[in-house]
């Protein structure tokens, strides 16, 4: 409802593995809450390889230096896997689902592209171009559930 409160939390970790236990304890010292992942069934974009020649022409990366920049509307990124891809599509992308890698590439990439925001079939369209597509698939995902030990 309109009216109900809304919390912002910002945790800062120096290890991605800790994440998860620190959250867990913040939320059940000032919430009373529990947290725990669930992997549920959920529609999602998974990324795949439609057409492999297209593919061999995204830029393989050379300079081996990790660059990180992108915004709605655009990416520019060096030496980024697949599944770094995926992040950014997940982030930027064509809505509110989760995006899975299922291209089978290991390879580093360094991706440049712009789209329009407004227009989803611009992003569908780039991605065509380089050989990728997403279907809208069902796929197990890791979710993040919070509950009340005593409601249970």
């Amino acid at each position: 409802g309109k009216n109900e409160p809304s919390y912002c939390l910002d945790i800062i970790v120096e290890e991605k593995a800790d994440l998860l236990p620190t959250l867990q304890k913040e939320l059940s010292r000032r919430f009373d809450l529990q947290a725990k992942i669930e992997t549920q069934t959920k529609d999602a974009y998974v990324l795949k390889i439609s057409d492999p020649e297209k593919f061999k022409t995204i830029p393989r990366n050379t300079s081996g230096k990790r660059t990180y920049y992108s915004r709605h509307g655009e990416i520019d990124q060096q030496d980024m896997t697949m599944k770094d891809f995926a992040d950014f599509l997940e982030s930027y992308g064509i809505g509110r689902l989760p995006v899975v890698d299922e291209t089978r590439n290991e390879e580093k990439f360094d991706i440049k592209f712009s789209w329009q925001p407004e227009n989803p079939a611009s992003l569908t369209k780039v991605l065509t171009g380089m050989g990728l597509t997403l279907e809208k698939l069902q796929r197990p995902i890791d979710m993040l559930v919070l509950y009340n030990q005593k409601s249970i």
